[in-house]
């Protein structure tokens, strides 16, 4: 980007580092948890029902309150979009109701990430991003492919950052000695 004319000063949206959604494959666990509280639970009421005579109808409550709490985690994932920019990261959340978070680079501390063994069989995990703002210290960006590639990416853009004049001209983490 040219110094001299920035993107915003042309109209022209800068190119983001990442645009989409954490990847629905974070949910496996709660998807197979449920299958498994279904099935026993179908194993339970087929007792029930023969021991008592239950109307199967009285079944099907527990399993859609099952299936209701899977299906709800998955549409918030799918609801949620993470933009990434030179400058800042825009979180939106949200079904009916959208929420906008918007953190600025220059206020992240530290950027790590993590991921559980399964995640890692399909290259996902968890970037942590360790923030100055009191309200909210920890972002924590889930289910995002190649992990690993964007936390570098987003350490080596916010290092730029803080290297830059207004910042002070030096990158200094908290345990540097001054």
């Amino acid at each position: 980007m040219d110094e001299n004319n920035p993107a915003w000063a042309t109209g022209a949206a800068p190119d983001p580092l990442f645009r989409g959604s954490p990847s629905l494959l974070v949910h496996l666990p709660a998807v197979l948890g449920g299958l498994i509280l279904m099935l026993l639970w179908l194993g339970v009421y087929g007792a029930m029902q023969r021991a008592w005579g239950l109307h199967w109808a009285w079944g099907l409550i527990p399993l859609a309150l099952i299936l209701f709490e899977v299906v709800q985690r998955m549409l918030d994932t799918a609801f949620t979009r993470i933009e990434i920019n030179a400058d800042q990261i825009v979180l939106t959340e949200g079904i009916l109701h959208q929420h906008q978070s918007i953190l600025e680079l220059a206020n992240i501390r530290e950027v790590s990430a993590f991921s559980p063994w399964w995640q890692r069989v399909f290259n996902l995990g968890t970037v942590i991003l360790m923030t100055t703002d009191a309200r909210t210290p920890v972002w924590r960006l889930y289910g995002m492919k190649h992990f690993e590639h964007l936390r570098q990416r987003l350490d080596t853009r916010f290092r730029h950052i803080h290297l830059q004049p207004e910042h002070g001209g030096l990158f200094r983490r908290s345990t540097d000695v001054l």
